[in-house]
């Protein structure tokens, strides 16, 4: 069972790390692909579903632990 948020900034960091994949996947396949770039995006494309899951799941664990989201906490400030 994954971990719940601490701060709504832990969230933010794994968002990015997930948005900084899909445009380095974005990136990749816009150019010539060789087969190199090919196992590249299928292993970034990979590490995308893993991290979204990873995500879908902490918000879950944050909501169930504290009732409410990672970014409920910065909306109030």
């Amino acid at each position: 069972m994954p971990t719940e948020y601490a701060t709504p900034r832990d969230y933010l960091d794994d968002v990015v790390e997930l948005v900084e994949r899909v445009l380095e996947v974005t990136r990749r396949a816009t150019s010539v692909l060789t087969d190199d770039d090919h196992r590249a995006i299928a292993e970034l494309e990979l590490d995308i579903v893993r991290r979204d899951e990873l995500i879908a799941g902490r918000c879950e664990a944050t909501a169930i632990a504290h009732g409410r989201m990672p970014l409920d906490e910065a909306r109030r400030v």
